[in-house]
């Protein structure tokens, strides 16, 4: 007696006229699924809601977007992954490294965890990717594109959150919306240019605070430098580390004032 083999076939490619055959000894279908065409969901597009709504279910889907290799990039994705089917989607031995925001603490560090390889990111959740390999316009196969909106990570609070987004969006400039760059810092968006592209993730801060970002046990992980709002002297005082401080509320210790260091005794 032959022993079973058991395939999962994916055909890509196919349009409403295509014909497809099978030929052998014995073959058996089961769990036969016709998929739809790829939906596509870009970056850019600012009608992205509109076209998940309408594929709901849908098993394909490409992203318009460039996922960049050894630096974090903040993606928010309207399907369900884990980091084991990340790198078996990004392939080419991606092996990402994806953190979910753990807690934000009461001096407005954003603490971020490692992602556990069979745990779940859900839909709509924003998180961080570190791939090995550039991903450029991936595609994502056997997912199932979900209702779910974009939205704040579980663990934001009321005054810090980690927001994602499916389509481009529009930052504050004033010092409370905070964008990743490609360099692992944080900044203000400028008032010339404040657009964030879709399936991304900004940070949401008080204007006069400080804002650290911590990922797992690597401490300096993201430097953060927060941009924050210039004060009515004209001038924005922060300490060594790029935080920013009130003025009036200087402890003990060196600080940045415009071009000149000065020290608080």
């Amino acid at each position: 007696m032959k022993k079973e083999v058991v395939r999962k076939i994916l055909v890509t490619n196919i349009s409403s006229s295509t014909t497809i055959s099978f030929s052998g000894e014995c073959c058996i279908l089961d769990q036969v699924t016709l998929s739809k065409p790829i939906v596509t969901i870009s970056e850019s597009s600012a009608d992205n809601a509109t076209v998940i709504g309408n594929a709901l279910g849908q098993r394909h889907v490409s992203l318009g977007r460039t996922l960049t290799k050894d630096i974090w990039n903040t993606l928010c994705l309207p399907f369900d992954v884990t980091p084991a089917s990340m790198s078996q989607q990004l392939g080419n031995g991606a092996e990402p490294t994806m953190l979910t925001l753990a807690s934000v603490s009461a001096d407005g560090t954003f603490n971020f965890s490692e992602v556990p390889q069979e745990s779940t990111v859900a839909a709509g959740t924003p998180f961080l990717i570190k791939p090995k390999v550039t991903a450029t316009n991936p595609t994502f196969y056997d997912v199932t594109l979900k209702s779910n909106p974009a939205g704040a990570a579980a663990a934001s609070t009321e005054t810090h959150k980690f927001i994602g987004a499916y389509s481009p969006v529009a930052l504050l400039t004033n010092g409370t919306n905070l964008f990743l760059t490609t360099r692992n810092t944080l900044a203000t968006p400028s008032t010339t240019s404040n657009t964030m592209n879709g399936l991304r993730a900004y940070f949401v801060v008080p204007a006069s605070s400080g804002t650290r970002v911590t990922l797992g046990e690597e401490q300096n992980g993201i430097e953060c430098i927060a941009i924050p709002q210039v004060e009515e002297t004209g001038c924005i005082v922060t300490d060594l580390q790029g935080r920013r401080h009130s003025t009036s509320d200087l402890r003990k210790g060196l600080y940045l004032k415009g071009n000149r260091k000065i020290m608080i005794k």
